[in-house]
């Protein structure tokens, strides 16, 4: 399973030769599939690291997701303080808002919504 030659640069000059020939200073080629020891060290790659279609999507979707939560709940605590708390004080108070507004931002994450209900009914 292991190779027992490797592809190196070594003074200045592409080579093949044998893995127990191998010194310090070798710069090993590695090309996609090539098998490598495993007691080497990596010195640089110039692979770039490009996001795909999918996750430049997602990623536009969490963003879209995410200011939704956070401008619900900025929008509930702003109608409480703005309308409930002057038309009816003794309905819900500070914290109680502050509660609210926690729950339906946590609301938005599928597993947060068990959560969200029972600091709404609490």
């Amino acid at each position: 399973m292991l190779p027992s030659t490797a592809i190196v640069i070594r003074d200045g000059k592409t080579q093949t030769v044998p893995l127990y020939s191998l010194v310090i200073g070798d710069l090993i080629v590695l090309k996609l599939g090539t098998k490598i020891p495993a007691d080497i060290a990596k010195l640089s790659s110039n692979t770039q690291h490009e996001s795909s279609i999918l996750q430049k999507e997602i990623t536009k979707f969490v963003i879209t997701i995410t200011c939704l939560a956070i401008i619900t709940s900025s929008l509930t605590l702003i109608i409480w303080a703005s309308w409930l708390r002057v038309s009816y004080p003794n309905f819900i108070n500070l914290s109680g808002a502050l509660i609210n507004a926690i729950g339906v931002l946590v609301a938005y994450v599928p597993e947060g919504l068990p959560i969200a209900v029972t600091l709404t009914l609490t």
